[in-house]
């Protein structure tokens, strides 16, 4: 989870359509939450690729902190 991504990881995450995947979603019936959660999970899952994050790193910006008690930074960027 500490090494960088490869090329063809970076390559697939930069290639994620995740408005395109939304209206899929929203086609299908599914909820507009869900939809809109891809959309930003999506879009911070690229920001972190492009700013040469690992998976670890990601990871510790997506978990709540304290045992849940504090927000992630996800959650605190969204708020």
């Amino acid at each position: 989870a500490r090494q960088p991504f490869s090329q063809e990881t970076i390559d697939y995450v930069m290639s994620l359509d995740p408005f395109f995947d939304a209206s899929v979603l929203r086609r299908l019936g599914i909820p507009e939450e869900c939809a809109t959660t891809i959309v930003i999970t999506t879009l911070f899952l690229q920001k972190c690729v492009t700013a040469g994050l690992c998976l670890g790193e990601i990871g510790e910006l997506i978990q709540r902190q304290d045992f849940g008690a504090e927000p992630s930074a996800l959650e605190s960027i969204i708020s």
